[in-house]
Formats: structure tokens, sequence, C-alpha cells
């Protein structure tokens, strides 16, 4: 039996969500009780980043060229989300804001103290991963925290000194 579940996520989400689907196979969980977890952790989690320039997403196509000089010129920097499967520009980080903080207060939107698993991801950038994972340390009660450096295909488009973080709420599934 299969089921195809659309996280509407990238990167280190969806390899935590595989994780959790091999944890229920191991423990010999039914397919609709598998799916069930699944679809609780990913409708209640949250995944927000931010880019340290605009350079390559114009470079993409995704931005435009006066869109990443005006944002250079004003020291802006977006904060980026998924909404509805897309990745979507939700906020903005001024001056000498730092991306650790812009990232763990929209993050804590989930619910401070609330049990979570925690991926992070970097853009060539441990030291800003490690800043991360320790504020939403600090935020939530983390059972299960993952560090990895961006998947090259999302590399490509956010470029180096990007920090992302995904957090899936955990203490309602039933099961840990």
């Amino acid at each position: 039996k299969i089921a195809v579940v659309d996280s509407t996520m990238v990167d280190v989400a969806t390899g935590l969500l595989a994780l959790v689907a091999s944890d229920a196979a191991r423990e010999k969980f039914t397919l609709r009780k598998t799916v069930s977890a699944l679809e609780s952790m990913y409708t209640q989690a949250r995944f927000t980043g931010s880019i340290a320039t605009l350079d390559n997403m114009v470079r993409g196509g995704r931005a435009g060229f006066l869109r990443a000089w005006l944002a250079d010129f004003l020291n802006i920097k977006p904060i980026l989300g998924i909404v509805d499967g897309e990745l979507k520009s939700i906020g903005k980080i001024q001056g000498k804001t730092s991306p650790v903080d812009a990232i763990t207060a929209d993050l804590a939107k989930v619910g401070r103290g609330r049990r979570v698993w925690v991926g992070v991801m970097h853009g060539s950038a441990p030291e800003l991963g490690r800043e991360l994972l320790a504020s939403l340390k600090q935020t939530f009660d983390v059972a299960y925290a993952l560090t990895v450096p961006l998947h090259s295909s999302v590399y490509l488009h956010t470029g180096r000194g990007s920090l992302f973080a995904v957090v899936f709420p955990i203490d309602n599934l039933g099961w840990e």
C-alpha cells in the first residue's frame, strides 16, 4: 500500500516527514494512522527563512533588478515563508536586525513552549544555523532537531548566507 502525501514544503521539511513515516512503519502503524500523523504535523507546521541578498533571486528570475537594488539601498531583507505551497515574502528585516531573531519570532507563532521537531537549513553559513537552532531551543520544547546545508536546488535561488527553519508541532499527535 502506498499513500502520496504533499506537505507543500521543501528541503529538510520533507526529510523530517519521511523520518516520521519510517518511525510509524517500524512501529507497525496502519497506513491511515501514518498519513493522519503526517497531515497533522504539516498542517500545523511553519516554514520561514531569510536571504542575505536578492542577487540570486534576480539571476533566477524570481525578483526584479529594481526591487533588489531598492532593498539593498534601504538595507531591507525579505522574510520568506511557504504559503499555500509557494515560497512568498511574508515580512521584512530592516537594518541590522538579526535574521535569527526575525525567523525565531515568526516561528514562535506556532506557540512558544510547544513540543516540536525542528529543521534548520543554511546556505554555507553553519554558524548561523547553530545560532538559529540555539534560539529555537530556547523558544520551544525541541524533541528532535536536524541542521543541514540547503539543498542545491534551494541554494541556487537563495544563495550564501540564507537561513531557513521549519517547526513541526508534535504535542498533539498522541504518540512520539
